[in-house]
Formats: C-alpha cells, sequence, structure tokens
C-alpha cells in the first residue's frame, strides 16, 4: 500500500489534474439533471373498468365483476383482489407484488379479460385495462371564471382546452363544471295521442330529415361528379320546421306544434366553484416519464399567452405539483450545503489552524460532484430521496478525511517529512477506514433486496450515499494527503499537554472517569443493559406508520351524501361549509368540485355523483395539521353525510400510489343482510371506544328506488309487455337521443324526452297512458333502498369501515380483539387492511433487514481483523445506539415509520465506524508490547479527538434534515432524527463500552487458552 500511496504522491500535478477534470464533470452533468420530487416508481396495480349501459350493482356484480375476479385471481404473482360494482360500471383493481414486470402483468390480465369477454352481455363493453401509476394524478388544475357558464364551457373544450393538450408532454385535460350543450324536444304523450301522433313518429322524423350521405356519382362528359344528400339541420329553427307524420300516414305538422324545442344544457353532473363563486376547472395530466417542472414551465408560457389574449377571463392555478416539487427539492439542497457549512464550521472549533479545516473540507464539494457523475451515468435523477442521500452522507463525507489528516499529524509530530508523513499516516489507515467505509455501505444492501414500497423508496438513496462515501474514501486517500504536502498546514492536531481547553480539560477528564469505569466494569456493563431495557420497553409507546406527514399547507375534505341526493342539493350544502372559510384570514383559496368527475384515470370514488371535494389552501403560517384541529370540530359526519378532511399528501400518495385508510377493517361473506347486521354492532363498539374513528364506511352507500312489478298476463290481455313499459318510462324519463345537431366541428344531441312535470311529478307519470290504461293501473310500486355499489375483495362480497387515529397501533390493537371476540357465522369472516397492515409488512421486511446489515457487517469485520472476538466487540455499538434512536423519536413525537427504521439500518454502518479504529490501535499497541489497560488509556486518549469530530461532523450535519424545514425535509426528518440519536448515545457510549469490553474479553479469552 505505501508504494502505492508513493507513486501517487509523488505526482501532485497528475492528482489535481484528474480531481479537476472530475469536478468539471460532475458540474456538466448537475446541469443535465431533471428535476422530480420522487423517483420513477414501477407501482404494482393494475386496473380493470368496465361498462355495462343501464345495469344495476347486482347485475354488474353477477355479469362481469365476479367472471373477472375469478379470471384474474389464478393469475401468478397476483396478491389482491378488489372490485367495485356500481350503477353501468365495473371497477377491479389488481395488486401485485413489489418488483414485479407490471408489462407482463397487464398483458396476462388482459388476456384473462378477453376471455371472459365473450361470456358478458351483450351491451358490455370490453374491459379497458390502465397500469397504476402515481403520477398519473392531475400535475395541476386550472380554474376559469369572469364570463357566465355557457361562455366558459365552450373556451374551455374547444379553445384553452385544446391548446393545453397540445402542449409537449400533456396528456389529458379534463373539463369538469361546464355543461353540456343539449337540444331538448320535450313532448306530452297524452297530447300527442290525442292528436295521432306518437313519440316514434317524431324520432323518426328528426333521424330521416338530418342526413349527410353519399348518393353516388354521374357521368357528365369527360368527368364523373359524386352526389350528396345534404339534409342536415344548419339551425334550430330548422329542427322545429320539421314536418312529422301522424300514426296513419295522411297528415304532417311541423314539430313546434308538438313539441317545446329548447337550445339549453343537458342535466349537469358536476359543479366547481372558487372562493364561493361557479367556475369551470381543467384537470392537466402529463405524459408518463415526462418531467412535471418542464411540462408547467409550458403551461406557465400558454396560461400568459391565455390571459393576454382574453383580458376579461381569470386563469387561477388552484395547486400544483411543480411549486412543491421545486420547494422540496430547494429545502433538501439548502439542507446539504447547511449541513456542510456546519461541519466546516465544527472542524475550526475542533482545530487550531484555518489550513487543516479547508483541506478536510474540500472532500464535501468534490465527494458530492463525484456522485452527481456517477448518478448521471447509472440514470438517477435529482429527487427528494436521491438529495437526501447526498443530505445523509454530507457529515460523513469528512470522516475519513479527518482520520487521515490526524494521522499523518501524529507522524509528521514525531519528526517524519511532510511526505513520508502522508504516506505513511495515509497507508496506516487505509484498510480500517476502507473497513469502516465498507460497513457503512454494506448496510444499504438488505434494504435493496426488499420488494416492498421501502425498496423503492429507499434505493435510489443508498445509491447516492454508497456514490458519495466511495468518493470521500479516494479523496482521503489522494487529494488529501497531497494537499497537505503541498500547503503543510501547523500541527494543529499535535496532542500538547497543557494546551487548549480540548487538551487541558477534557482530555484528563475522560482518562479519569475511563479509569474509574474500568475499576467498576459489571457495574457500568449493567447500566447499559438496563438503559437498553428501558429503551425497548419506551418502544411500545411509539405510533407506527408507514411514511411520516408531509406538510404542504392545504387541506383537503371529501364528502360522501346519501346517494340519491340532487346535485343542488349537494350544491346548497357545499356553499353553507364553504361560507365558514369566506372571511377566514388563514385560509389563501377555496376550491370547490361537486358531483361525478370525468376522465381515463379516476378513482371509483370520484364516479360517483353523491359526491363533493374542498380543497382550503392554507397560508404559511399556519400548518395544516393546526388547522385540522378545529375543523374537525366544526365539520363532522352525519346520517346524511361523511365527511374526511386531511391534509392535502403529495409525497404519500406519490409513493404508495393508492389512497389507502390508515385503518380498514373488513367484512367478508355471502348475505349483504348478515353482514348489514354485524357491521352494526362492530361500529357501535369502535364507537363507544373511540368516537371521531370511523370517518367512511360502504354500508352507507345505499340510495331510495321505486321497484315497478307487472302482471304479464294482465299485460298480454291489453296486448302490451314489460318492454313496451320500459320504454315508454326510458323514453318519458331519461329521453332518446334522436339525432345530432351538427354547429360547425361540434355535435350537439337532440333529446326527445317527456315534458318537465312528467319528470318532476311521480303521480303525473302514473297518470299517462299507454294503449289507453293509465300506466298507475298496469304497475305496483314498492319503495326500496339498495346498494349503490357492491364492494368485493377476495372473491366475497364486503362491508368496509375505515377508521383512523392519532395512536393508528393501539386503535388496530383494539379493533382485532373485538373482533377476536365477536362469534361469527360460518362463511364470514373479519380482516384488516389499509396503510396499518403496509406498514406492519414493510417495518417486519426493514427489521430484518436490519439483523442481515449486523450479519454483513460482522462478516466484513470478521475479515478485516482475521479474528471472530474483536468483531464481536465492535458490534456491541449497535445497541447502544438503539438506546439514543428510540428516546429521540419519542421526545420529537416521530413514529416508527419506514424512513426512522431506515435510519436504524444506517446506523449499523456508521456506529462501527469509531470501534473499528479504536480497537485496530489497541491490537496494534498490544503486539507492539504495550499492557492492556495502558494501550486502552492511550489509544483513548489518542482517538478521542478524531471520534468527537466525525460523531459531531455526521450529527450537525443532518442537524438540518433533523430540523424538517421547508416542504419535503420532513420526509426525511425521522431517519435524520433517528441517526443523531443514535449516533450521539453511542458515540458517548462507545467510548467506555469498548474499552471494557475488549479488557473483560479479552482477559477471559487468554484464561481460557491458558
Amino acid at each position: 500500500m505505501q508504494r502505492i500511496l508513493q507513486t501517487i504522491l509523488s505526482r501532485p500535478v497528475a492528482v489535481f489534474m484528474a480531481y479537476l477534470a472530475l469536478i468539471i464533470l460532475g458540474l456538466l452533468s448537475l446541469r443535465e439533471f431533471e428535476l422530480s420530487l420522487l423517483p420513477p416508481l414501477n407501482f404494482p396495480e393494475v386496473t380493470v373498468h368496465t361498462t355495462y349501459p343501464d345495469a344495476m350493482p347486482a347485475e354488474v356484480e353477477h355479469n362481469i365483476s365476479v367472471p373477472l375476479e375469478e379470471a384474474i385471481s389464478g393469475i401468478r404473482g397476483v396478491t389482491d383482489v378488489t372490485s367495485r360494482s356500481m350503477q353501468e360500471e365495473s371497477v377491479i383493481k389488481v395488486s401485485l407484488a413489489w418488483g414485479a414486470d407490471m408489462k407482463y402483468a397487464a398483458l396476462n390480465i388482459r388476456q384473462q379479460a378477453d376471455r371472459v369477454y365473450s361470456r358478458f352481455p351483450q351491451n358490455a363493453l370490453r374491459p379497458v385495462i390502465h397500469l397504476r401509476n402515481p403520477q398519473r394524478r392531475p400535475i395541476t388544475t386550472i380554474a376559469l371564471s369572469g364570463a357566465d357558464i355557457a361562455h366558459l364551457k365552450q373556451l374551455s373544450e374547444y379553445v384553452i382546452g385544446k391548446r393545453l393538450e397540445q402542449l409537449e408532454g400533456v396528456a389529458e385535460a379534463t373539463v369538469m363544471g361546464a355543461p353540456e350543450r343539449e337540444i331538448h324536444i320535450e313532448v306530452n304523450p297524452d297530447v300527442l295521442r290525442s292528436q295521432g301522433f306518437s313519440m316514434p313518429a317524431i324520432e323518426q322524423a328528426l333521424r330521416q330529415n338530418n342526413i349527410l350521405s353519399r348518393g353516388g356519382s354521374i357521368k357528365r362528359g369527360n368527368f364523373r361528379l359524386t352526389l350528396r344528400m345534404n339534409s342536415e339541420y344548419r339551425s334550430v329553427n330548422e329542427i322545429a320546421q320539421t314536418p312529422v307524420f301522424n300514426e296513419k300516414g295522411n297528415l304532417f305538422v311541423p314539430l313546434t306544434k308538438l313539441a317545446v324545442i329548447e337550445d339549453g344544457f343537458a342535466e349537469p353532473e358536476s359543479r366547481v366553484r372558487m372562493n364561493g363563486k361557479q367556475c369551470v376547472a381543467i384537470d392537466i395530466r402529463k405524459e408518463s416519464g415526462t418531467n412535471t417542472l418542464n411540462v408547467h414551465n409550458r403551461l406557465l408560457t400558454v396560461v400568459k399567452q391565455l390571459r393576454n389574449r382574453y383580458p376579461s377571463l381569470h386563469l387561477t392555478m388552484v395547486h400544483t405539483q411543480a411549486g412543491f416539487i421545486k420547494e422540496a427539492i430547494n429545502s433538501v439542497g439548502y439542507a446539504i450545503l447547511i449541513g456542510g457549512l456546519l461541519a466546516v464550521l465544527v472542524l475550526f472549533m475542533f482545530l487550531y489552524s484555518w489550513r487543516a479545516p479547508l483541506i478536510i473540507a474540500l472532500s464535501i464539494p468534490v465527494s458530492i460532484l463525484a456522485a452527481f457523475l456517477w448518478m448521471r451515468f447509472t440514470d438517477i435523477g435529482l429527487n427528494v430521496i436521491s438529495l437526501a442521500g447526498l443530505a445523509l452522507g454530507g457529515g460523513m463525507l469528512v470522516d475519513n478525511s479527518i482520520i487521515v489528516l490526524e494521522n499523518i499529524h501524529r507522524y509528521r509530530d514525531q519528526g517524519y517529512g511532510s511526505f513520508q508523513a502522508a504516506v505513511k499516516g495515509t497507508s496506516e489507515v487505509a484498510l480500517p477506514i476502507t473497513g469502516a467505509t465498507l460497513t457503512t455501505i454494506a448496510v444499504f444492501t438488505p434494504v435493496l433486496f426488499l420488494n416492498d414500497v421501502s425498496s423503492a423508496i429507499f434505493t435510489q438513496q443508498a445509491k447516492t450515499v454508497t456514490y458519495a462515501l466511495l468518493a470521500s474514501l479516494a479523496v482521503g486517500f489522494t487529494l488529501l494527503p497531497v494537499l497537505y504536502i503541498k500547503f503543510k498546514p501547523r500541527s494543529a492536531l499535535v496532542h500538547r499537554d497543557n494546551e487548549g481547553f480540548f487538551n487541558s480539560r477534557i482530555i484528563p477528564y475522560y482518562e479519569k472517569l475511563l479509569k474509574k469505569i474500568l475499576q467498576h466494569e459489571n457495574r457500568f456493563l449493567l447500566m447499559v443493559v438496563l438503559l437498553l431495557i428501558a429503551a425497548l420497553m419506551l418502544l411500545l409507546r411509539i405510533d407506527r406508520r408507514l411514511l411520516p406527514h408531509t406538510e404542504q399547507n392545504a387541506i383537503e375534505a371529501h364528502i360522501d351524501y346519501k346517494p340519491g341526493v340532487s346535485l343542488p342539493y349537494i350544491d346548497q350544502n357545499s356553499a353553507v361549509l364553504e361560507k365558514q372559510f369566506i372571511n377566514d384570514e388563514r385560509i389563501d383559496m377555496i376550491f370547490s368540485e361537486m358531483g361525478k368527475k370525468t376522465g381515463v384515470f379516476l378513482e371509483a370514488e370520484e364516479r360517483k355523483l353523491n359526491r363533493s371535494y374542498i380543497y382550503l389552501r392554507l397560508k404559511s403560517t399556519i400548518t395544516s395539521n393546526q388547522y385540522l384541529q378545529s375543523l374537525h370540530n366544526r365539520w363532522k359526519s352525519t346520517p346524511a353525510m361523511q365527511v374526511d378532511a386531511r391534509s392535502v399528501q403529495p409525497a404519500l400518495s406519490g409513493l404508495l400510489g393508492r389512497q389507502t385508510a390508515p385503518l380498514s377493517l373488513y367484512i367478508s361473506g355471502p348475505a349483504l343482510s348478515v353482514l348489514d347486521s354485524l357491521s352494526t354492532i362492530v361500529r357501535s363498539r369502535i364507537q363507544q371506544r373511540y368516537p371521531q374513528a370511523i370517518y367512511s364506511t360502504n354500508y352507507f352507500e345505499r340510495y331510495p328506488a321505486l321497484v315497478f312489478s307487472v302482471d304479464r298476463i294482465k299485460l298480454a290481455r291489453y296486448n302490451l309487455t314489460p318492454s313496451d313499459l320500459t320504454e315508454f318510462i326510458s323514453a318519458t324519463l331519461k329521453g332518446h337521443v334522436a339525432t345530432e345537431y351538427r354547429d360547425f366541428d361540434r355535435k350537439i344531441s337532440i333529446v326527445l324526452r317527456g315534458k318537465e312535470n312528467l319528470r318532476t311529478h311521480l303521480d303525473d307519470l302514473l297518470e299517462q297512458k299507454i294503449a289507453g290504461y293509465p300506466l298507475y293501473s298496469l304497475i305496483t310500486m314498492e319503495k326500496k333502498k339498495d346498494l349503490s355499489y357492491i364492494e368485493r375483495k377476495r372473491q366475497s362480497r364486503v362491508f368496509r369501515l375505515d377508521m383512523r387515529a392519532d395512536n393508528l397501533t393501539q386503535l388496530a390493537s383494539f379493533v382485532g380483539q373485538l373482533t377476536d371476540e365477536l362469534p361469527l357465522p360460518h362463511g364470514y369472516h373479519f380482516y384488516r387492511s389499509g396503510e396499518w397492515l403496509e406498514s406492519k409488512q414493510s417495518l417486519h421486511r426493514l427489521f430484518l433487514a436490519f439483523a442481515l446489515a449486523i450479519l454483513l457487517v460482522y462478516l466484513i469485520l470478521a475479515a478485516q481483523f482475521e479474528s471472530f472476538l474483536a468483531p464481536f466487540i465492535i458490534m456491541f455499538t449497535v445497541p447502544l445506539a438503539i438506546i439514543g434512536i428510540i428516546p429521540a423519536l419519542f421526545i420529537t413525537g416521530m413514529s416508527v415509520n419506514i424512513m426512522s427504521v431506515i435510519g436504524l439500518v444506517v446506523i449499523v454502518g456508521i456506529v462501527v465506524n469509531d470501534g473499528i479504529i479504536k480497537i485496530d490501535f489497541i491490537r496494534r499497541a498490544v503486539k507492539d508490547g504495550m499492557p492492556l489497560e495502558a494501550a486502552l488509556h492511550r489509544v483513548g486518549r489518542l482517538r478521542l479527538r478524531p471520534i468527537l469530530m466525525t460523531t459531531t461532523t455526521t450529527v450537525i450535519g443532518l442537524l438540518p434534515l433533523a430540523l424538517g424545514i421547508g416542504p419535503g425535509a420532513d420526509l426525511q426528518q425521522p431517519m435524520a432524527i433517528a441517526i443523531i440519536g443514535g449516533e450521539s448515545v453511542a458515540t458517548v457510549l462507545t467510548l467506555f463500552v469498548i474499552p471494557v469490553l475488549y479488557k473483560k474479553l479479552t482477559v477471559r479469552n487468554l484464561k481460557n487458552n491458558d
């Protein structure tokens, strides 16, 4: 090793040029990175959407959902199948294992769906397969106001929407809150019949008089001319003048004498308001794989152009992912910068020279730029996760340089020249710091092999940390010794007696305390064990969650109303809720959506008509959790509506990709009546203990219905069939699209239907005559309440209770005890799901990774020391870290989640570093003939300063992340707090535990050998 270092250090210009080239390439790589919030995630979920017109939920379940479930459940790799059968729609979610080949899985699902499709009812459409992509959420929503709704409708659909969809990277621009234009022809069937006309005759007349067709060709001279028949409607007046023949065919009259013709709008299914005023909204979704910030910048340019073109309109970006992404990236970037600067300041505090800290500090930017270069080669982008890896390693990047420089100084103080001191000092610590760096890197390996969300999150972070640490190792071996030789800093690390506060106060106090502990080693070890037990007991009081809360200063409320309520009723209730915030100074914007959304990439909940959504953008002076406390007191679920108010979580939604409840309890079984009674019992028991826990259920979803029953024999006597009645009722209430009116490039439906009183008053409808008999005399009527949708999971009907609580672990435990105590009929089952279950599974895998990390570190150390005992002593630093991690999480109010457990895994590779070098020096001193106790004191004195320096730089470097300042930083906050707590406590205890254990186990080992 010395020969290699001599060769490298004897060519300082070559070393400088190599690192200069590395810096330049790193800067060039940095310019080419594209920013994103999260790394690309191959989310393992496929959605199968099938449309079955005019079908009720039970029919959809029997004919569509059940056959598809049976076919899909047998596909290899499928872990769960959940379906929701709604009116005219079936939505099936297929979950697969993390790491599955989603294109291959989608192909298999497509094949199985096509195989089953042949057994579907004739009017059912072919199933549509969608790969679940978390980035399919709208990247922004644009609200249009400043004109009447009809004008906004035209602009949004035919001008603004089309313009936005033309932009590169935009996949879809979906308009909401804009009513559809329709030509209504309203008739009274009784009046028509009395005059000898009928609705079918009107429908036939409209179709036959609205024709554009090719009629062949005719030869004229040397040319053949194409003939076309053009009888298309060119105005609403032409529609009104359409001749309609009576049933005998001997008389016709203009349509205007038989019906009321109205150029109006279809019955709205959605409505949108911003700050209390009605508007039109456009959801913008980007194409998969495109950069959000680039698309957003193009959108800003077009929005600016549209504002200039239409000055009377107000175009407002309600919420956008791009702003949060930019702020989150900047906040993590600032954490790297501030953490690095703080680490450099720590060096100035410990060292007596200004040159030595600057030489060591160069390892931070050089290592980070080298990491950027390798990130570019391995297709890792700049996002919150990858940058957090650099922030995580920021304080650790100077550790190797500190150890190398301290050892060079030691040889320089012994009289060696600068070059020889650099060669000998670097070569002496080369092996231990290489082992220490490899142990830090090794702990990331088990996590990379976990096929779950933690691996998906952590992979890029692990790679960036690895690249940076390897670069810092190379800097410590090559660049730092060369800089030392060239600049020859004064002996900043020489341990002179009575010089400085550290040498005169800290070291003597440490030696005195170490001597006392070595005399009472058993008591000391017992105290450490008791501290570990106390920390583990404290762990039981800490909540467990999948991911930490991410603050975006925004709140969203999902409100479900009783099925069957009208859109005006929902609109009126939403307006009442919104009025509570109009004059609230803490609210920056109020945006609400009511009714059904349209589009391809929608959740099942968004397809419902009986829903509303309220988005509150808060001012930066208040957090969403603070505001939610007051909101829960004002917004409570009632029998008429269910309110689910929560803080907006873009990072969480992007990572999980699905809208899971914190805790869901499923009750499965065949009979809905039994499920209903069981759910009532369970719900009442839970509400007795946790009154506000249940915020959503699916047995709430029942809508009122009138069921018309007929006597087939009676109808046959009147020469009628049930189909005649169904056709009459459908034509009167829903209407038929007779034909379409072309207005330039737009097609407007011409709807033939009954007059308004027939559609709004049941008695008037029942008085209508069919074949001379009133409708009420042909039917019997019964009021019922049917499920608005039927939910199935694991190929069985289920009722679902969605719950939340401040301590999710305690709630899940209570629900588990409750379901264990309740007796169930045969064929019925309870099971829990949601974020709680996923966090439990992920944390279990991470704790397994923690055990594997310990094993890997032990294997590396055993190979390095050629000993089984020395690594065993070093590994005792890991439980010392646990003593610091758990109280740190408890005091700061953090939960045990993926990020904090990843911090626990990372700490395995960090805390052993000090022990590695310390044990290496002790073994060398003993080998040179020094008595064991004297070696322990000497090495403790020599290693105290570098150990405290490396620990302090690591802790201070992570401090900006631990404070969670800025958007996105709170995602990494639990990990930083876990590492700071573990590293701080482990370092203090390691200073004493390692010497005590080494003495105790070495002496015992010698006695056994004797």
